[in-house]
């Protein structure tokens, strides 16, 4: 396997490991929602504003989380638990698929690009969650960084490298080395904030070569891990705190192949006894627990003696195992904060007494993100213990002292950063302190006195980026903790170490396009706006006292006119405008809501969009004065607007939320929107780049790395090579260097050339060695032709071709396969003006069974009829009938007919007499005479026939009276009353027959149909099941094919329909053959489309359409998708064949525009319904729907 193959099937490996492992529980079905979910996201956001933390710190974790949870789950309640992963497994999938159709072909690579590399930052850092040492070797430190994976160092810190790039989840919440075997690694993923759950992770991974590759171990269904730990006495045994989904304490015995959980509570820390390794004490929200079985059974410690808690940090001494020091984040702060306290137990956690309680500077309301306490390895009276900042005692608790002072030292931050997350004492020398806290990972050689940072971590987690297109390798950036930063001293590539430009959080930075020197910043919501002179490192603070009002969301959209270089823009509420630099403002609102993006037009400078977080996009053609909503969008989070630099008129948006509709473009300057999702997979899409050069390139960033469509979105490809499988949340596109540049949420910048790619024609499906079963849609993509194509198939190995498509454009098309059976079938694509081809190798085309045998019973079958879950059958050549219980016709009760003689060739039950009607009649279906039989054999007397009806090959009992069809393609169709035998109607000769051989009749509830053994000589499905007009004209209305395993042609005589059939989405028949031998068949149901439901007083109407019901046929829930014009009420029932009304879905107002609900079909008998969508002024649209139990 080349190195190529390993990156593409390495996470694709992990992937299976990971969906096979038991899942513990699962998260609930997200609600859908979005008038209550935007209800409360505004909530959280003004109670956000209002935290007097704020202006202190600078720092909302609540708020930041929020956002990042409300736009991926919005309009449901949740994110989908298993959303992220099905995404990455849609991706791997098309990666194996390029993979495969490059190797054999043969080709070079897909796209002539390099691969993605870091620019840094390396000297800013981000969030870690987890330090661990080597206990041998403590120049060997691994760390989990919350959205960067695994990274290791060798040489105390110095250099980082990581390995874990592409597993499928990069938010880390612990590490455990194994002090038997230091190769052996533990990862959990997950990062354990409580608050508002965003990401979870993706189960606990394990190497065995000292951190160079990696494994899955399973319990991917818990949500994020706080501890691991392995027992030094039996290395197999290993101890994992978990919280978030199914939280709680599991043990492995088995070195993490399998997982046992025995205590239900997250845990939010563990501490093992160095001594005792059976003995442990793990943490809750408000409480410790202790273990002396090593995690079998635990006991509550304190008692009354704890207060209540949000978060608890536990840590037993390593020298001195009786002593216990606890860090409780209580409540009774003033305005909500918390408060700390510190607790100590001298006798291994029985009794404990309070070693200081803190005032609410200790957390700042922060107390359940930064949380931890750590204890001298040596000496029992050294404690750190973390929170806002560094504390420290050296008298076991008796005195504390802060080490950092982050908020009150000037300048700020000059010691460490804010907000601790772990503390690691060296084992080997103790006066070395490793602390991880949102600023990265820091190091004191002197007990914690002095720090300093790596400066060689690439983790910085971006929300928005820029590039300044004046001139080469300057890029900007805002960060999650750690303000905005800024590369603009490289003069032929990136600087790696960046410039501190301004602080807080940091989001959108925008280069001001008339001194390029200078660029705009912004803290959250928009607060503090900056403008950063690269030159001189002045840092001016815009006014944004007109602004306080109408506060933006937590990234505020910013933008500069790209037409006139002047005017300065930022979106909230309303849009507010300054042409200089902030001295005065004017504004305008926008309708919807707050604004989540925006972009102007380069063409004009008076054209512009504004997205919204609550869904929907607004434009304007007058500079912001008046707007007006963009049709054709999904209700979802924006993105991202991005006007094509090449192309007036043209604009794409993009979408967060997992829905399937992420990317749209208009031609029209945002008036109309059309879907290009297409084959992208389902994951929110952050944002879109399109290539000024080539109007047909676009590039979109989303959670899980970075797609390219080289057709205008008709066909998306992963573009991910060296770029972890992280969050990219931006994209910038500098054009005079035709160089991408992307922003990660974890992963700090990465950059990638995309001058003149060269793409090489490669057929990407069907590549060869498929599956397919026909009849089908068959996808068609290919790459490397930039001119109309033909396509052709081969079902013979390519010895004659079908032309299937002709004269396409693009890179990808669907063509209809009929129904065939080939092991050597191949696509051949052809560009028309060049001739250049490629040609896939060999798929396999099927056809699925769609008959049964049940094999002879014992008789010879003949006719059949179906009465009151029994089938009857004729024996041929006897007076004998069978009737069998269905459907397994095991067992046969035999009834002799007796007054009347004759072959049977067919047999009819009417149900309204509870009486048969048999057909006896010569070989060739002369002389035939029709009689009636009761149940018990006896002949009830004949029916006078036609003179016409010479020969007669079927009968049945349909709606209209008793139906004899004649032999042959010219039959005919007569209508008897079956009382009296008078002719009701006749019909004929049969048009479309083709076949005949036409045996016997039976009605399926919608038409007649009759069995053809050889309707389709010389193909590979001769023998079909046709259905017939019954009324005039009289004319085969539908054709299909008999399909049975290993028998190419069925020789039918009896056919009959079983109408109790509970399989809604099915049409059940029996039939027989000339050998006697009985057959399941069962076709695909035919869906009326005309709905029985009264509707003269209503019209389909322009004011509501019903978009798509999914899945259906339904078992269970259906999502309805569907469109209103205009706000207002609407209801929403099921109906029954009968024009009842059965269910109500919904009944009460609703917002105009592209719209979700769930159908629940429960308790609903099996069949077919209709859903009816109306509105007050009685407009109403139906649909059918079929109910499968």
């Amino acid at each position: 396997m080349t190195a190529t193959e390993n990156r593409l099937y390495g996470c694709a490996a992990a992937l299976l490991v990971l969906l096979s492992s038991t899942l513990v529980a699962q998260q609930r079905t997200p609600v859908f929602n979005p008038e209550k979910e935007a209800e409360k996201h505004q909530k959280i956001f003004e109670e956000s504003l209002k935290d007097r933390n704020r202006e202190e710190t600078g720092e909302d974790v609540r708020g930041r989380d929020e956002w990042f949870r409300y736009q991926r789950a919005y309009p449901y309640d949740v994110i989908p638990s298993e959303g992220r992963i099905q995404a990455l497994q849609e991706m791997e999938a098309m990666q194996h698929q390029l993979a495969t159709a490059m190797k054999k072909q043969a080709t070079a690579g897909f796209l002539g690009a390099t691969a993605w590399t870091s620019i840094g930052p390396f000297n800013s850092g981000g969030r870690i969650r987890s330090v661990v040492l080597n206990p041998y070797n403590s120049q060997t430190i691994f760390i989990g960084a919350a959205g960067g994976g695994v990274w290791k160092t060798m040489d105390g810190g110095a250099n980082w490298s990581t390995t874990f790039d592409k597993q499928p989840a990069l938010v880390m919440g612990a590490i455990a080395i194994d002090p038997t075997d230091t190769n052996t690694i533990y990862a959990g993923t997950g990062e354990n904030v409580p608050a508002f759950p965003t990401y979870e992770g993706e189960g606990i991974f394990k190497s065995s070569d000292g951190g160079n590759t990696w494994e899955p171990l399973g319990l991917s269904s818990v949500g994020a891990f706080s501890k691991i730990a392995v027992n030094w006495q039996n290395r197999n045994i290993v101890y994992a705190a978990a919280a978030r989904s199914n939280g709680g304490f599991y043990r492995s015995d088995d070195a993490g192949k399998t997982w046992n959980k025995t205590f239900n509570n997250d845990l939010f820390d563990m501490s093992v006894n160095a001594k005792n390794p059976n003995t442990l004490i793990v943490a809750t929200t408000n409480g410790l627990y202790r273990s002396t079985d090593g995690g079998i059974a635990f006991v509550a410690l304190g008692g009354s003696k704890f207060p209540n808690a949000s978060r608890v940090s536990v840590a037993i001494s390593p020298s001195d195992t009786n002593r216990v020091y606890a860090l409780f984040s209580t409540f009774g702060g003033q305005g909500g904060n918390n408060l700390a306290e510190i607790y100590v137990s001298k006798d291994g956690g029985n009794a404990w007494t309070l070693s200081k309680k803190f005032d609410e500077r200790f957390f700042r309301n922060q107390g359940y993100y930064n949380n931890c306490i750590e204890v001298h390895p040596t000496n029992p009276e050294i404690v750190i213990a973390g929170g806002i900042d560094l504390y420290q005692t050296i008298n076991g608790g008796v005195e504390w002292v802060n080490l950092t002072n982050n908020y009150t030292a000037y300048p700020p931050f000059d010691v460490t950063h804010p907000d601790q997350h772990v503390i690691a004492f060296d084992p080997i020398n103790p006066d070395v302190v490793h602390n991880g806290n949102d600023g990265g990972y820091y190091r004191s050689d002197d007990g914690g006195n002095n720090w300093q940072r790596s400066a060689l971590l690439p983790i910085t987690q971006f929300y928005k980026m820029d590039v300044d297109q004046s001139r080469p390798y300057r890029a900007y950036g805002g960060s999650q903790d750690n303000g905005t930063h800024g590369t603009f001293s490289g003069k032929t590539e990136f600087g790696q170490q960046w410039r501190f430009m301004s602080g807080g959080d940091g989001f959108w930075a925008v280069v001001d396009l008339n001194v390029p020197d200078q660029v705009f910043t912004e803290s959250q919501n928009g607060e503090t706006m900056y403008l950063f002179n690269t030159r001189t490192n002045n840092l001016r603070w815009l006014n944004t006292a007109p602004m306080e009002s109408d506060p933006g969301n937590w990234s505020t959209p910013m933008a500069m006119n790209p037409a006139d270089y002047t005017t300065f823009y930022t979106a909230r509420t309303q849009l507010w405008r300054t042409t200089n630099y902030g001295t005065s403002w004017s504004s305008n609102p926008v309708p919807g809501g707050l604004a989540s993006t925006m972009a102007v037009s380069p063409h004009d400078g008076v054209s512009m969009l504004v997205g919204k977080g609550s869904g929907g996009v607004y434009y304007s053609s007058d500079d912001g004065q008046t707007w007006k909503a963009c049709k054709g969008l999904p209700n979802l989070y924006v993105t991202d607007l991005v006007y094509d630099f090449g192309v007036e008129h043209r604009v794409y948006a993009t979408f967060s939320g997992y829905n399937r509709r992420h990317v749209y473009r208009s031609d029209d300057d945002g008036a109309n929107f059309v879907d290009i999702t297409n084959n992208l997979p389902n994951i929110p899409v952050n944002a879109i780049e399109v290539d000024p050069i080539n109007k047909d390139r676009l590039f979109v960033g989303t959670d899980i790395g970075v797609f390219v469509s080289l057709d205008g979105g008709g066909t998306w490809y992963p573009f991910s090579e060296g770029l972890p499988v992280t969050l990219v949340f931006d994209l910038k596109i500098h054009r005079d260097s035709r160089t991408l540049v992307a922003a990660t949420f974890g992963r700090s910048m990465f950059q990638i050339s995309i001058e003149n790619p060269q793409v090489q024609p490669l057929l990407v499906a069907p590549a060869g060695g498929e599956v397919i079963e026909t009849p089908s849609e068959l996808t068609v993509s290919w790459l490397g032709f930039t001119k109309n194509v033909q396509i052709l198939i081969s079902y013979d190995g390519g010895r004659t071709w079908e032309t299937v498509a002709d004269d396409v454009a693009g890179n990808s098309t669907k063509v209809q396969l009929p129904l065939a059976r080939a092991t050597n079938a191949k696509v051949k694509v052809i560009e028309k003006e060049s001739g250049r081809t490629v040609e896939s190798l060999f798929f396999t085309l099927t056809a699925a069974a769609n008959t049964q045998s049940l094999n002879q019973r014992g008789f010879v079958a003949q006719a059949l009829a179906i009465r009151h879950g029994y089938l009857w059958a004729s024996t041929r050549g006897s007076d004998t009938i069978y009737r069998m219980k269905l459907p397994s016709i095991l067992t046969k009760i035999p009834i002799v007919r007796t007054g009347f003689t004759g072959e049977i060739r067919d047999l009819a039950w009417d149900p309204a007499a509870d009486q048969f009607y048999v057909l006896v009649s010569d070989s060739d279906f002369s002389n035939p005479q029709v009689w009636r039989m009761d149940t018990t054999g006896a002949a009830a007397g004949s029916i006078t026939l036609p003179e016409e009806a010479v020969r007669i090959s079927g009968i049945e009992i349909t709606p209209e009276g008793l139906a004899l069809i004649t032999p042959g393609t010219a039959a005919q169709l007569f209508v008897l009353d079956p009382t009296t035998g008078t002719v009701l109607a006749q019909r004929g000769p049969l048009q479309g027959a083709v076949g005949g051989d036409r045996r016997s009749l039976a009605w399926d509830g919608q038409g007649l149909t009759q069995g053809i053994p050889e309707a389709a000589p010389g193909t590979d499905f001769p023998t079909q099941i046709q259905q017939l007009r019954s009324v005039a004209p009289f004319a085969v209305t539908n054709a299909t094919p008999v399909i049975i395993n290993n028998v190419t042609v069925l020789q039918l005589v009896g056919l009959t329909f079983d109408s109790a059939n509970s399989d809604a989405a099915k049409r059940l028949f029996y039939a027989t053959d000339t050998a006697g031998a009985i057959y399941r068949i069962s076709l695909p149901q035919a869906i009326v489309t005309g709905a029985p439901i009264a509707e003269e007083n209503f019209a389909t109407s322009a004011a509501l359409s019903i978009r798509q019901i999914l899945p259906n046929p339904v078992r269970g829930n259906a999502q309805l998708r569907f469109w209103v014009a205009n706000a207002g009420e609407i209801s929403v029932g099921i109906w029954n064949a009968n024009g009842e009304q059965v269910a109500k879905v919904f009944e009460g107002k609703i917002e105009a525009g592209e719209r979700e609900l769930t159908v629940n079909t429960q308790g609903l008998a099996g069949g077919l319904y209709y859903v009816a969508l109306s509105n007050a002024n009685g407009d109403r649209e139906i649909q059918p729907i079929v109910v499968l139990r």
